[in-house]
């Protein structure tokens, strides 16, 4: 209740300035080059940038809230990747 989402398919490909009303700009589907632009374009504006995409069985996200986003780690674990080696129905 207390985030507004709003949804857009604008094509702002040749003029960035639409992205200025948003605090917070997520892109899927896009190809990196265009993810790349878009973060530099809201890095400058001060906007938060989040990038995800899933590829088959695989995704993953890019994540930029500027230089002044500080992470507080609750426990100390270290971060790890991991593969799934399979899924079940139960």
């Amino acid at each position: 209740p207390y985030v507004i989402v709003e949804w857009s398919c604008v094509d702002f490909s040749a003029d960035e300035s639409f992205l200025d009303q948003f605090s917070l700009v997520i892109l899927t589907e896009t190809s990196l080059a265009f993810q790349q632009r878009i973060n530099e374009y809201c890095r400058r504006k001060g906007i938060c940038f989040i990038a995800a995409d899933v590829r088959g069985v695989y995704s993953w996200s890019f994540v930029d809230f500027g230089d002044s986003h500080e992470v507080f780690d609750g426990d100390g674990e270290a971060v790890y990747e991991t593969k799934i080696g399979s899924v079940e129905r139960t």
